[in-house]
């Protein structure tokens, strides 16, 4: 039988926010919430895994911007 879940969706959405906004430190965050650093790193990354899902992008790519290097005539 599955465990019932500490927190609700809301707030699993926002320990995930509190990781990616970067204005606490992963200790401050923890300590907040009274969480493993596991566990917040595992909620983060599946915020991220979701928001990736949501816009198209597979999971575990980065997508790099092709630099195009204007040349000068001589």
């Amino acid at each position: 039988m599955a465990r019932a879940s500490k927190f609700t969706d809301e707030q699993r959405l926002e320990i995930a926010l509190d990781m990616l906004s970067g204005k606490m430190s992963v200790s401050e965050v923890c300590r907040k919430w009274d969480i493993g650093t596991t566990y917040a790193y595992k909620l983060k990354d599946r915020a991220v895994e979701l928001l990736r899902a949501g816009i198209g992008k597979p999971v575990g790519k980065t997508y790099r911007r092709s630099r195009t290097v204007a040349k000068e005539d001589c």
